[in-house]
């Protein structure tokens, strides 16, 4: 391992002291497989997920109270061809709940890729359904 990717916006740019970081367990799990010698996988939905907070959720008048609110979907990928559209809220992952982004992106780092998963999400007028899709490769998707 060459390193962990760290972005940190501090309040002089006028960001509110924004940080992205890679997820701990992200990082654990990649080391693990590497040590190992074995090949890491990085099953890629096609979402942009971000947290369902209280105030978009009322801004926008969200049904879900808990789950990972599609910010963006990427054209021509797994979730665009399943039919998930920004504005839906993942609220599980075969049958796996996911009440916040980071619990959404664990179950998606324990899927593989070439796998169908079902994905339960709720929309914006509250509507719930079940959509399937299969999970490709991120390497193969700029």
């Amino acid at each position: 391992m060459i390193g962990i990717n760290v972005a940190y916006l501090p309040p002089k740019t006028g960001a509110v002291e924004i940080g992205f970081a890679i997820p701990t367990e992200t990082v654990r799990d990649v080391t693990s497989k590497l040590l190992k010698g074995e090949q890491v996988d990085h099953p890629f939905l096609g979402v942009r997920p971000t947290e369902l907070w209280p105030e978009v959720v009322d801004r926008y008048d969200i049904q879900a109270r808990s789950g990972a609110l599609v910010f963006d979907v990427v054209r021509h990928s797994p979730a665009d061809d399943a039919g998930i559209t920004a504005g839906d809220v993942i609220t599980a992952s075969d049958g796996k709940k996911t009440p916040t982004v980071d619990a959404y992106l664990a179950v998606l780092r324990h899927s593989k890729s070439g796998v169908k998963v079902r994905i339960d999400v709720t929309g914006l007028g509250g509507d719930r359904r079940t959509v399937r899709a299969t999970l490709s490769d991120q390497a193969k998707n700029p």
